[in-house]
């Protein structure tokens, strides 16, 4: 099980990652496209792969849209490494699919987190 915290995100831009504390970056418009046209051309090869008419430059390029999706994702987080290894070594043993879920989980607390700090500020003024 993955522990997942974004209470710090607000000020720091930092979750806590399994106990760790994490720096994230949440994708921004740029990434979203990339990694859905990333998504969109694996699945085109991976169908092909599967009707068996993939050809070797096909799964070449595979690998390559693999490589750019791990690129991406990695730019996301930034453990307290010099070489991000924590990062890395995680990345290397989750899947995509697991990553991008979790991507969505730490969106979603970020986003609950800056809405009630925005509620509470709005409300602290109202009143002051």
């Amino acid at each position: 099980m993955i522990d997942i915290g974004a209470d710090k995100y607000r000020a720091e831009k930092v979750v806590l990652f399994n106990g760790k504390n994490w720096r994230i970056r949440l994708p921004g418009a740029r990434d979203e496209l990339a990694l859905s046209q990333i998504d969109r051309r694996m699945k085109h090869l991976e169908k092909r792969i599967e009707s068996g008419t993939a050809s070797d430059a096909d799964l070449d390029k595979l690998d390559e849209l693999e490589k750019k999706m791990y690129t991406v994702y990695l730019g996301f987080f930034q453990d307290e490494t010099e070489d991000n290894s924590q990062v890395k070594a995680w990345l290397d043993d989750t899947p995509f699919g697991m990553v991008k879920v979790i991507l969505e989980d730490i969106t979603k607390q970020a986003e609950a987190k800056l809405d009630a700090t925005d509620a509470t500020e709005k409300e602290n003024l109202s009143q002051g």
